[in-house]
């Protein structure tokens, strides 16, 4: 440390009248130089722009913004991979962490872990709080400053479908079906709250999807056509395996023709009445016996 006024000998920097910090710790030892300069032992710690005073007799001196302590870096993660649901703990290990009473924090994403534990300057335990989505960089602070981990992402389970409330419906959609006119898709991996969950029916989103739990999501079917479709469902941006064959809709029926006899000609329209038709056109084709209409 450099600067005036430290004194001589008799005021004896290093003596135990006099000494040197860093922020608000004492340095481990002070050994006076010359009136002009003091050397420092720093004490371990945690901080950045941290003001410098010496001491000499009663009087000091101080300057502000003088020492920064090298910020947090993780090396490692003990695991990459989390339930939605969260409570697991997570070894966070790396350097310049501080001592056990330096404030140190952990998050996920933009989620502060449920509890952060200290174990050394080197490691951490972060108690994951329940979330949702992939990729989440995690981050250590202690003393304010703050160390990422970089290409270490931690990711939480990707949600994933494993029954239906109902296998079947019609082809409008949803109508009188499971849960508020709605089919409930379990599964997990939805998380804990609504986290915009959508549910898809083959290709085809719901027309809402409504989070329950971490184990629920109430599908509105939309209106299609087609049998043993595959249902999926995301949550942040992030969706697991489908449940092939899980839905199928109401077969096409036909219950009236407008018109019941014709010319062995052809060439008549005739208008067929029924149900599961869809709700749009899906390229649909009619037989007359075994003979496919000219065009449908």
């Amino acid at each position: 440390l450099q600067g005036y006024n430290f004194g001589s000998t008799i005021a004896g920097v290093a003596g135990n009248r006099s000494s040197a910090r860093v922020g608000d710790t004492a340095c481990e030892s002070s050994t006076w130089v010359s009136d002009s300069a003091v050397q420092c032992v720093v004490s371990g710690s945690v901080g950045s722009d941290l003001s410098i005073a010496v001491t000499a007799e009663v009087q000091f001196g101080s300057i502000t913004s003088a020492y920064s302590y090298t910020p947090p870096t993780i090396q490692s993660l003990a695991r990459s991979v989390a339930p939605a649901t969260g409570y697991v703990n997570v070894t966070i290990n790396g350097v310049n962490f501080g001592g056990r009473n330096s404030g140190q924090r952990a998050r996920v994403g933009g989620t502060s872990c449920a509890n952060t534990a200290w174990a050394s300057d080197s490691e951490v335990v972060c108690t994951i709080s329940a979330g949702v989505g992939g990729g989440h960089l995690v981050t250590v602070t202690a003393g304010r400053q703050a160390g990422d981990s970089g290409n270490l992402l931690l990711s939480y389970e990707a949600p994933v479908v494993s029954a239906m409330s109902v296998l079947r419906g019609p082809t409008t959609g949803s109508a009188q079906l499971g849960l508020n006119s709605s089919v409930l898709m379990y599964g997990s991996g939805l998380g804990t709250s609504d986290y915009s969950g959508m549910g898809r029916v083959g290709g085809t989103a719901c027309e809402s999807s409504r989070w329950v739990s971490d184990s629920a999501l109430v599908c509105s079917l939309p209106g299609g056509i087609g049998a043993n479709k595959s249902v999926s469902v995301s949550a942040a941006q992030q969706s697991g395996d489908a449940l092939s064959g899980a839905w199928s809709y109401d077969n096409p029926t036909a219950t009236a023709l407008k018109t019941a006899n014709g010319p062995t000609t052809g060439g008549v329209s005739i208008t067929v009445s029924g149900l599961g038709f869809g709700t749009s056109r899906y390229s649909a084709m009619a037989r007359v016996g075994s003979t496919a209409c000219e065009s449908s």
